[in-house]
Protein backbone atom coordinates (compact mmCIF):
# COMPACT_ATOMS: atom_id res chain seq x y z
CA UNK A 1 0.00 0.00 0.00
CA UNK A 2 1.33 3.44 -1.02
CA UNK A 3 0.91 6.73 0.85
CA UNK A 4 1.55 10.16 -0.69
CA UNK A 5 1.65 13.15 1.68
CA UNK A 6 1.88 16.77 0.57
CA UNK A 7 2.29 18.89 3.67
CA UNK A 8 2.48 22.58 4.43
CA UNK A 9 2.76 24.19 7.83
CA UNK A 10 -1.04 24.43 8.13
CA UNK A 11 -2.29 21.06 6.91
CA UNK A 12 -1.28 17.82 5.24
CA UNK A 13 -3.13 16.45 2.22
CA UNK A 14 -2.73 12.71 1.90
CA UNK A 15 -3.61 10.04 -0.63
CA UNK A 16 -3.68 6.39 0.40
CA UNK A 17 -3.50 4.02 -2.56
CA UNK A 18 -4.42 0.36 -2.33
CA UNK A 19 -4.82 -2.12 -5.20
CA UNK A 20 -8.42 -1.16 -5.99
CA UNK A 21 -9.15 1.84 -3.77
CA UNK A 22 -7.95 5.36 -3.08
CA UNK A 23 -8.56 7.45 0.02
CA UNK A 24 -8.03 11.22 -0.05
CA UNK A 25 -7.88 12.85 3.39
CA UNK A 26 -6.32 15.58 5.52
CA UNK A 27 -4.58 15.87 8.85
CA UNK A 28 -2.50 18.46 10.69
CA UNK A 29 0.45 19.99 8.86
CA UNK A 30 3.97 18.69 9.48
CA UNK A 31 7.04 20.91 9.27
CA UNK A 32 10.27 19.33 10.61
CA UNK A 33 11.85 22.76 11.01
CA UNK A 34 9.20 23.80 13.51
CA UNK A 35 8.70 20.57 15.50
CA UNK A 36 10.47 17.58 17.00
CA UNK A 37 10.18 13.86 16.27
CA UNK A 38 7.61 13.28 19.02
CA UNK A 39 5.36 16.05 17.74
CA UNK A 40 5.46 14.60 14.21
CA UNK A 41 4.71 11.13 15.53
CA UNK A 42 1.71 12.39 17.51
CA UNK A 43 0.24 13.96 14.39
CA UNK A 44 0.52 10.67 12.50
CA UNK A 45 -1.00 8.78 15.41
CA UNK A 46 -3.94 11.19 15.65
CA UNK A 47 -5.30 10.21 12.22
CA UNK A 48 -7.65 7.20 12.34
CA UNK A 49 -7.12 6.20 8.70
CA UNK A 50 -3.34 6.10 9.13
CA UNK A 51 -3.73 4.13 12.35
CA UNK A 52 -6.00 1.64 10.63
CA UNK A 53 -3.60 0.96 7.74
CA UNK A 54 -0.19 1.64 9.31
CA UNK A 55 0.85 -2.03 9.10
CA UNK A 56 -0.12 -2.29 5.41
CA UNK A 57 1.61 0.90 4.23
CA UNK A 58 5.05 0.02 2.87
CA UNK A 59 5.77 2.97 0.56
CA UNK A 60 5.68 6.58 1.73
CA UNK A 61 6.27 9.64 -0.45
CA UNK A 62 6.46 12.81 1.62
CA UNK A 63 6.61 16.28 0.04
CA UNK A 64 6.71 19.08 2.57
CA UNK A 65 7.71 22.50 3.77
CA UNK A 66 10.90 22.45 5.82
CA UNK A 67 12.34 19.33 4.17
CA UNK A 68 15.37 20.82 2.45
CA UNK A 69 17.90 20.28 5.26
CA UNK A 70 19.64 16.98 6.02
CA UNK A 71 18.82 17.08 9.74
CA UNK A 72 15.16 17.87 9.04
CA UNK A 73 14.86 14.96 6.60
CA UNK A 74 16.55 12.64 9.09
CA UNK A 75 14.15 13.72 11.83
CA UNK A 76 11.11 13.22 9.62
CA UNK A 77 12.28 9.84 8.33
CA UNK A 78 12.82 8.59 11.87
CA UNK A 79 9.27 9.57 12.86
CA UNK A 80 7.82 7.95 9.75
CA UNK A 81 9.85 4.78 10.35
CA UNK A 82 8.64 4.54 13.95
CA UNK A 83 5.02 4.84 12.87
CA UNK A 84 5.06 2.78 9.66
CA UNK A 85 6.89 -0.29 10.94
CA UNK A 86 6.72 -2.15 7.61
CA UNK A 87 7.84 0.75 5.44
CA UNK A 88 10.52 -0.29 2.92
CA UNK A 89 10.50 2.86 0.78
CA UNK A 90 10.56 6.39 2.13
CA UNK A 91 11.08 9.29 -0.27
CA UNK A 92 11.23 12.77 1.23
CA UNK A 93 11.30 15.89 -0.94
CA UNK A 94 10.51 19.56 -0.45
CA UNK A 95 7.08 21.00 -1.18
CA UNK A 96 8.74 22.71 -4.15
CA UNK A 97 9.19 19.30 -5.81
CA UNK A 98 5.50 18.57 -5.28
CA UNK A 99 4.66 21.88 -6.89
CA UNK A 100 7.01 21.28 -9.84
CA UNK A 101 5.87 17.71 -10.51
CA UNK A 102 2.20 18.68 -10.25
CA UNK A 103 2.51 21.60 -12.69
CA UNK A 104 4.92 20.09 -15.22
CA UNK A 105 3.50 19.06 -18.58
CA UNK A 106 6.36 18.23 -20.99
CA UNK A 107 7.79 21.78 -21.17
CA UNK A 108 10.08 23.62 -18.68
CA UNK A 109 8.25 25.85 -16.20
CA UNK A 110 8.73 28.32 -13.40
CA UNK A 111 6.93 26.60 -10.49
CA UNK A 112 5.73 28.76 -7.62
CA UNK A 113 4.16 28.15 -4.22
CA UNK A 114 1.81 30.73 -2.74
CA UNK A 115 0.29 29.23 0.38
CA UNK A 116 1.09 29.79 4.05
CA UNK A 117 4.63 30.47 2.79
CA UNK A 118 6.08 31.06 -0.67
CA UNK A 119 8.85 29.77 -2.90
CA UNK A 120 9.81 29.30 -6.56
CA UNK A 121 12.06 27.32 -8.89
CA UNK A 122 12.82 26.54 -12.52
CA UNK A 123 11.95 22.95 -13.42
CA UNK A 124 12.99 21.26 -16.67
CA UNK A 125 11.21 17.98 -15.94
CA UNK A 126 14.20 16.37 -14.22
CA UNK A 127 15.85 18.80 -11.87
CA UNK A 128 14.95 21.86 -9.87
CA UNK A 129 17.01 25.04 -10.06
CA UNK A 130 16.55 27.69 -7.36
CA UNK A 131 17.91 31.19 -7.88
CA UNK A 132 16.17 32.90 -4.98
CA UNK A 133 16.19 31.88 -1.34
CA UNK A 134 13.03 31.29 0.66
CA UNK A 135 13.76 33.23 3.87
CA UNK A 136 10.63 32.24 5.80
CA UNK A 137 7.85 34.35 7.26
CA UNK A 138 10.08 36.78 9.21
CA UNK A 139 12.40 37.89 6.39
CA UNK A 140 10.64 36.68 3.25
CA UNK A 141 7.61 34.67 2.08
CA UNK A 142 6.49 37.51 -0.16
CA UNK A 143 3.05 36.90 -1.64
CA UNK A 144 2.15 34.26 0.95
CA UNK A 145 -0.70 34.16 3.47
CA UNK A 146 1.70 34.94 6.32
CA UNK A 147 3.10 37.92 4.42
CA UNK A 148 -0.37 39.22 3.60
CA UNK A 149 -1.42 38.80 7.22
CA UNK A 150 1.68 40.61 8.45
CA UNK A 151 1.04 43.53 6.09
CA UNK A 152 -2.59 43.78 7.23
CA UNK A 153 -1.73 43.72 10.94
CA UNK A 154 0.91 46.42 10.50
CA UNK A 155 -1.58 48.68 8.74
CA UNK A 156 -4.10 48.10 11.54
CA UNK A 157 -1.71 48.92 14.39
CA UNK A 158 -0.19 51.85 12.48
CA UNK A 159 -3.76 53.25 12.17
CA UNK A 160 -3.57 53.24 8.38
CA UNK A 161 -6.62 51.10 7.58
CA UNK A 162 -9.61 52.94 6.11
CA UNK A 163 -12.27 53.50 8.78
CA UNK A 164 -14.69 50.84 7.53
CA UNK A 165 -11.97 48.18 7.35
CA UNK A 166 -10.58 49.22 10.72
CA UNK A 167 -13.98 48.75 12.37
CA UNK A 168 -14.52 45.38 10.71
CA UNK A 169 -11.08 44.18 11.82
CA UNK A 170 -11.54 45.44 15.38
CA UNK A 171 -14.93 43.74 15.71
CA UNK A 172 -13.80 40.46 14.15
CA UNK A 173 -10.51 39.91 16.00
CA UNK A 174 -10.52 42.09 19.15
CA UNK A 175 -6.74 42.06 18.86
CA UNK A 176 -4.60 44.22 21.13
CA UNK A 177 -0.87 44.83 21.12
CA UNK A 178 -0.21 42.56 24.12
CA UNK A 179 -1.94 39.60 22.51
CA UNK A 180 -0.19 40.28 19.21
CA UNK A 181 3.27 40.31 20.81
CA UNK A 182 2.53 37.05 22.65
CA UNK A 183 1.31 35.30 19.50
CA UNK A 184 4.15 36.47 17.27
CA UNK A 185 7.15 36.59 19.61
CA UNK A 186 6.39 34.22 22.49
CA UNK A 187 4.34 31.34 21.08
CA UNK A 188 5.00 28.65 18.48
CA UNK A 189 3.80 28.77 14.87
CA UNK A 190 3.61 32.53 14.52
CA UNK A 191 3.53 31.99 10.74
CA UNK A 192 0.14 30.26 11.01
CA UNK A 193 -1.18 33.02 13.25
CA UNK A 194 -0.15 35.67 10.71
CA UNK A 195 -1.48 33.60 7.80
CA UNK A 196 -4.92 33.34 9.41
CA UNK A 197 -5.55 37.05 8.71
CA UNK A 198 -5.44 36.46 4.97
CA UNK A 199 -9.08 35.32 5.32
CA UNK A 200 -10.03 38.88 6.25
CA UNK A 201 -8.37 40.12 3.06
CA UNK A 202 -10.29 37.58 1.00
CA UNK A 203 -13.58 38.63 2.62
CA UNK A 204 -12.82 42.24 1.69
CA UNK A 205 -10.90 41.69 -1.54
CA UNK A 206 -13.09 44.09 -3.53
CA UNK A 207 -11.99 47.03 -1.37
CA UNK A 208 -9.44 49.20 -3.18
CA UNK A 209 -7.15 49.35 -0.12
CA UNK A 210 -7.10 45.56 0.13
CA UNK A 211 -6.49 45.16 -3.58
CA UNK A 212 -3.50 47.51 -3.36
CA UNK A 213 -2.07 45.60 -0.37
CA UNK A 214 -2.39 42.25 -2.13
CA UNK A 215 -0.91 43.61 -5.36
CA UNK A 216 2.06 44.98 -3.43
CA UNK A 217 2.76 41.58 -1.90
CA UNK A 218 2.37 39.74 -5.23
CA UNK A 219 4.60 42.25 -7.03
CA UNK A 220 7.29 41.71 -4.39
CA UNK A 221 7.06 37.97 -5.04
CA UNK A 222 7.27 38.43 -8.80
CA UNK A 223 10.28 40.74 -8.61
CA UNK A 224 12.21 38.66 -6.07
CA UNK A 225 11.22 35.12 -6.99
CA UNK A 226 10.18 35.02 -10.66
CA UNK A 227 12.06 37.68 -12.58
CA UNK A 228 15.37 36.38 -11.19
CA UNK A 229 14.97 33.52 -13.67
CA UNK A 230 15.98 34.41 -17.22
CA UNK A 231 13.66 31.58 -18.32
CA UNK A 232 10.65 33.47 -16.95
CA UNK A 233 10.53 35.48 -20.19
CA UNK A 234 9.47 32.42 -22.18
CA UNK A 235 8.42 29.71 -19.72
CA UNK A 236 4.91 29.33 -18.26
CA UNK A 237 4.65 30.59 -14.67
CA UNK A 238 2.70 27.98 -12.69
CA UNK A 239 1.29 28.21 -9.17
CA UNK A 240 0.22 25.91 -6.37
CA UNK A 241 -1.40 26.97 -3.10
CA UNK A 242 -4.52 28.48 -1.57
CA UNK A 243 -3.37 32.09 -1.89
CA UNK A 244 -2.63 31.70 -5.61
CA UNK A 245 -5.95 29.88 -6.10
CA UNK A 246 -8.27 32.20 -4.15
CA UNK A 247 -6.59 35.46 -5.15
CA UNK A 248 -5.89 34.42 -8.73
CA UNK A 249 -7.77 37.33 -10.29
CA UNK A 250 -5.37 39.78 -8.62
CA UNK A 251 -2.41 37.48 -9.26
CA UNK A 252 -3.18 37.32 -12.98
CA UNK A 253 -3.46 41.10 -13.09
CA UNK A 254 0.00 41.46 -11.52
CA UNK A 255 1.58 38.87 -13.82
CA UNK A 256 0.11 40.65 -16.85
CA UNK A 257 1.75 43.89 -15.71
CA UNK A 258 5.13 42.15 -16.05
CA UNK A 259 4.16 40.55 -19.40
CA UNK A 260 4.58 37.03 -17.99
CA UNK A 261 3.15 33.87 -19.53
CA UNK A 262 0.81 32.20 -17.04
CA UNK A 263 0.53 28.41 -16.79
CA UNK A 264 -1.80 26.48 -14.51
CA UNK A 265 -2.94 27.63 -11.06
CA UNK A 266 -4.05 24.84 -8.72
CA UNK A 267 -4.92 24.83 -5.06
CA UNK A 268 -3.57 21.40 -4.20
CA UNK A 269 -0.92 19.40 -6.06
CA UNK A 270 -1.80 16.00 -4.63
CA UNK A 271 -4.11 14.67 -7.36
CA UNK A 272 -1.63 15.70 -10.05
CA UNK A 273 1.18 13.99 -8.15
CA UNK A 274 -0.66 10.67 -8.23
CA UNK A 275 0.16 10.14 -11.91
CA UNK A 276 3.73 11.46 -11.77
CA UNK A 277 5.61 9.50 -9.12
Amino acid sequence: MKLIIESGSTKSDALLIAEKTRHLFQFEGINPVLENEQSILLKLESNQLLQKHKQEINKVYFFGAGCSGVSERKKLKKSLSLFFENMNLCKIETDLYACAYACYDSKPIIACILGTGSNSCYFDGKKIIEKSSSLGYILGDEGSASNLGKKLIKQYFYNKLPHELNEKFKKKYKLNKKKLIEKVYQQDKANLFLASFSKFLYENKEHSFVQKLIEESFNEFIENHILVYEESKNSPICFVGSVAFYFQETLLKCLKTYSLNVGIIIQKPLENLYNKI
